[in-house]
């Protein structure tokens, strides 16, 4: 009698372990397929979730020099519009000392050509403070204010703002002003000096002007070729990181994804073998466990 009830015992601590582990297993596989993931909380496999974990970390590098792409793109586009229109200024002012230079016009038409250079001027002044939003393009660092005052004083940063948009590559988000429209020729001086010669009727002085207007062109084209390398490089590294983002997203996926076949297949078999246990413990404590044997 006494072997009987020790054997019972045993068996029903047996029983109420093995229903206990197939509840937890099953609730761990309802949750996967709930959830769709593997791992939930790092009991579930530490090796699994430290790389999952790496690999989330990595994606999100990756969401953000996206993003940074994309806002360095859009300083691309702006300041490539901006140097543009400065080239067009300086075309347009080429061509005004060209006629200046001219002896068939008068100082009456000099002085008319006068008025149009100081619109060109103030168009400059424009333009050599344009924004993306409330950024100045051309301030440099101190990108929240004017980068030149109302006497074309340059007021903002020699230091340039720049993005990370890879692991190893940064790209400009900001421009020096002072180069740009200051540097080897001052773009600003170049056209008061035109307009300055076409009110004084010199047409010997505008003349000689237009070889500083040439320079002061080719120098915006410069900067406008600088602005496009910088913005094939954006591109360039926007594929790279697309291509990355894909990889460690399957990787990822990989890690942590459930098969849903596989898990709902798990899943009913826990549920028939938790059934099964409890039908057998059910049996134990109403002393019909041996005849079910």
């Amino acid at each position: 009698m006494n072997i009987y009830r020790t054997t019972q015992g045993s068996m029903s601590r047996l029983l109420t372990n093995t229903a206990s582990r197939l509840n937890s297993e099953i609730r761990r596989a309802e949750t996967q397929a709930i959830t769709g993931l593997k791992l939930s909380r790092p009991s579930d496999g530490p090796a699994d979730v430290a790389s999952a974990l790496k690999l989330r970390g990595l994606i999100e590098d990756q969401a953000e020099y996206d993003s940074n792409v994309t806002r360095a793109l859009s300083f691309h586009s702006r300041a490539d519009d901006a140097l543009s229109q400065a080239s067009e200024i300086f075309k347009r002012a080429k061509e005004i000392a060209v006629a200046g230079a001219s002896e068939t016009y008068d100082a009456t038409s000099r002085a008319a050509m006068a008025v149009e250079v100081a619109s060109l001027v103030e168009n400059l002044s424009a333009v050599a403070n344009s924004r993306m939003g409330e950024r100045y393009l051309f301030a440099g660092n101190d990108y929240d204010e004017p980068a030149f005052d109302a006497a074309f004083a340059y007021q903002g940063s020699t230091d340039t703002p720049e993005t990370q948009i890879a692991v190893t590559t940064w790209t400009r988000t900001g421009m020096d002003g002072s180069e740009v429209f200051q540097g080897s020729v001052d773009a600003f001086s170049v056209l008061q000096d035109l307009e300055t010669a076409l009110l004084a009727n010199d047409p010997a002085t505008v003349s000689a002007g237009i070889s500083d207007l040439d320079a002061a062109f080719n120098h915006l084209t410069s900067w406008r070729q600088r602005v496009g390398n910088e913005e094939n490089i954006t591109l360039d590294a926007e594929e790279t990181a697309g291509n990355i983002s894909t990889i460690l997203k399957d990787e990822f996926n990989n890690l942590v994804a459930i098969d849903e076949a596989e898990t709902y297949t798990r899943l009913s078999e826990l549920q028939q073998s938790y059934t099964a246990a409890m039908t057998v413990g059910s049996a134990s404590v109403s002393g019909r466990l041996f005849d079910l044997i």
